[in-house]
């Protein structure tokens, strides 16, 4: 456990570093930021060489079965593209653990929050998959609506945290502000009531706050799995997967995952039909399939958590009859 202002100490399960983790990620996001302007500005260098550098891309793209259009997103976007949808899944899960090992269930919702921004970013690549094609324009304000509805979602999640966390319901133009229409003593009396208020439900936030009943055995060590999968495994189990990894390690293993899927996507597209047949409901069964299962498995791993909790506050309470 680790020791708190209050001079309590509580028992945490072992889990990924998250700092460690989101430094690593935002590390990332650095280096490809930086390695796509690199790479973009090769490629222009190489087209730059004039008729041997066309023929030399001429060559290379008939080897495959279909030529690539030259709306085509470059390797480098694409790379940007796939690392930020696995990047948000990673931290879908540290949020849901970090809800797990402080106690602060709040940060559940911001993980389920986080859903619609996903699906956002996969109807955004879906559109780029079949080359923009017009008739696809639904996939757009699709993406347009879920970017809208995800914002919507991820400040509600907001507001539950600060709430959990001891925020009073003020906003803040509201503190010291007297309304003409009322006295002072009457304000006076709503900021004690607040102030009250604010300070309950921080003693209940606070560093004395107990983990959820079920986070921990008489040992320390939580009775359930590590990480979170619910017996579905998906991107977001990276961050337990490699949490033992140097932040360098963890850079260098992202940049080699989202490269090869980005590549396998890019040019093993132009081996198959799919994205040269643009079909609407095609298109909305990616976006909408692969969520549909994340929520499942959020779904799942909420139940099998809210089913060992109940097992053991039963057990506690037959223990202590």
């Amino acid at each position: 456990g680790d020791g708190d202002g209050g001079g309590e100490t509580r028992r945490r399960r072992p889990t990924v570093d998250g700092s460690s983790v989101g430094g690593a990620l935002l590390g990332w996001i650095a280096v490809a930021s930086v390695g796509s302007v690199a790479l973009v500005g090769g490629v222009d260098a190489a087209r730059a060489l004039g008729t041997d550098g066309a023929n030399a891309i001429a060559e290379a793209a008939s080897f495959w079965r279909h030529a690539e259009p030259s709306n085509a997103l470059s390797l480098p976007t694409w790379v940007i593209h796939v690392s930020s949808l696995i990047e948000w899944l990673v931290a879908m899960g540290l949020i849901w653990e970090y809800a797990d090992v402080s106690g602060k269930r709040a940060y559940k919702g911001l993980t389920w929050g986080m859903i619609p921004g996903h699906a956002s970013g996969i109807a955004a690549c879906t559109f780029h998959l079949f080359y923009n094609a017009p008739v696809l324009s639904a996939v757009v304000a699709t993406q347009a609506g879920l970017t809208v509805f995800g914002n919507v979602t991820l400040a509600i999640a907001a507001y539950h945290i600060a709430v959990e966390g001891g925020a009073t319901g003020l906003l803040p133009w509201e503190n010291g502000f007297v309304s003409p229409w009322r006295s002072r003593g009457e304000e006076g009396g709503d900021e004690k009531d607040a102030t009250g208020a604010g300070a309950g439900a921080g003693a209940a936030s606070g560093s004395t706050v107990e983990p959820r009943v079920g986070d921990a055995d008489a040992s320390g060590v939580d009775v359930r799995s590590q990480g979170v999968s619910g017996g579905m495994v998906g991107w977001e189990n990276l961050g337990a997967l490699w949490a033992k990894d140097s932040d360098a390690v963890l850079i260098a293993k992202l940049f080699v995952v989202s490269t090869a899927f980005s590549a396998a996507v890019k040019w093993g597209s132009l081996e198959v039909d799919l994205p040269f047949e643009p079909n609407i409901w095609i298109a909305f069964a990616i976006v909408f399939g692969p969520t549909l299962l994340n929520c499942a498995k959020w779904q799942k791993i909420s139940a099998e958590e809210d089913e060992v909790d109940g097992g053991l506050a039963t057990s506690l309470d037959e223990s202590e009859n």
